[in-house]
């Protein structure tokens, strides 16, 4: 339809100027947390699942409609487990958390770092 109405050579604005150093932008930091369950095992991960339901109980400090049907099915609950990526966004979004609650979830958080990387070919020798 432009084109239909503006026949020839069409110039796009520019999107960014190399000399206005105002409009640089930074990689944004990573939406994982310092403290990850990415190298975890699965068994791991599963008890972490299931110490997330036991808060979820306690306090309801999660606000996850899949965190409330793994509550409400039970000792089934262990099943709804998602993945690791949401597991770590569930928890960085944990709200009104009390220090025991926060101590007994950081029992079960392994802090991401390059020593418990799966591939180990990364590492200069």
């Amino acid at each position: 339809m432009y084109r239909e109405h503006h026949p020839g050579h069409i110039t796009l604005p520019t999107t960014w100027d190399e000399t206005n150093k105002d409009h640089e932008r930074s990689r944004q930091a990573s939406t994982c947390s310092e403290r990850s369950c990415e190298g975890m095992t699965l068994d791991e991960t599963r008890e972490l699942w299931q110490c997330m339901l036991e808060l979820q109980s306690r306090y309801g400090c999660y606000n996850s409609t899949r965190i409330d049907m793994a509550v409400d099915a039970g000792e089934y609950g262990v099943d709804l487990m998602p993945n690791r990526f949401i597991i770590d966004t569930l928890n960085e979004s944990v709200i009104d958390l009390p220090d025991e609650g926060r101590e007994l979830l950081n029992r079960y958080l392994c802090p991401s770092s390059p020593t418990k990387q799966k591939w180990k070919f990364w590492k200069k020798e």
